[in-house]
C-alpha cells in the first residue's frame, strides 16, 4: 500500500484525566487542550477504568477518542485498547491480554523497562507474553533517553510495532510529542516522525 495521498495523522496514544489517581486534568480542559493541540485522536487510557474515556468521547469536538484503560493486572500495568467494557484489575498478565483481545481491543505495553515505576511489566513477564502484545511503548516523555533506547532494541528484537505515548497529565501539555500516525483505507498504520 502506498503512503501517497495517505492522511497524516496527529495521535496521543496514553493518556489520563481526573479519573486517574495521578492526574487532575478535568476532562472539559482535556478536551480544549487536545482540540487545540490540533490532535486527530486520543486514546482515553485511565487507571482501572474506561468512565473517563466514554466521557470524553461524547466531549469530543473534532477529535476522535479511542476507549482505553490502564489496567493494573498483577503482573503490571497493560493498556487496552478499543475496548467497550472495564477489564478487571489484579487479574495476571495472560488473563488480561485474553479479555482485552476478546472485546477485539489491542493491547499495548506502557513504559515498558522503567526504572522508577513500580508496576511496568517485567522482562520475565514481557518475555511469557510477547507474542500476545500488538504495541509497546517506545517513547514517553517522563522517560529517560537510555530507557527509551532500551525499549527501541528490545521492540526491534521481538518485531512489535512500537507507539509513542505522553501520558498526559497537564493540560497544557497535551498534544505534544504525540504520535504520528497514516491512515488509509480505514487502516492506521505506523509513521515515521
Amino acid at each position: 500500500m502506498s503512503d501517497e495521498g495517505a492522511k497524516k495523522l496527529r495521535v496521543d496514544m496514553h493518556t489520563h484525566s481526573e479519573y486517574s489517581p495521578d492526574s487532575r486534568t478535568p476532562l472539559a480542559s482535556q478536551a480544549a487542550a487536545i482540540k487545540a493541540a490540533g490532535l486527530h485522536v486520543v486514546c482515553a487510557t485511565d487507571h482501572n477504568t474506561i468512565e473517563g474515556a466514554l466521557r470524553l468521547r461524547e466531549l469530543a469536538d473534532g477529535f476522535r477518542v479511542i476507549v482505553g484503560e490502564e489496567v493494573s493486572s498483577r503482573d503490571g500495568e497493560i493498556i487496552g485498547l478499543f475496548v467497550e467494557k472495564a477489564i478487571p484489575r489484579d487479574l495476571s498478565a495472560e488473563e488480561t491480554i485474553a479479555r482485552i483481545h476478546d472485546q477485539g481491543g489491542l493491547v499495548s505495553v506502557p513504559h515498558p523497562f522503567s526504572r522508577n515505576r513500580r508496576f511496568h511489566l517485567r522482562r520475565s513477564v514481557l518475555e511469557r507474553v510477547y507474542t500476545d502484545i500488538d504495541c509497546i511503548e517506545v517513547f514517553n516523555e517522563r522517560r529517560s533517553p537510555r530507557t527509551t533506547s532500551g525499549r527501541r532494541r528490545s521492540r526491534t528484537k521481538r518485531g512489535s510495532r512500537g507507539r509513542s505515548g505522553a501520558t498526559r497529565t497537564a493540560r497544557r501539555r497535551s498534544g505534544e510529542p504525540g504520535s504520528r500516525w497514516r491512515s488509509s483505507r480505514g487502516v492506521t498504520t505506523s509513521s515515521p516522525h
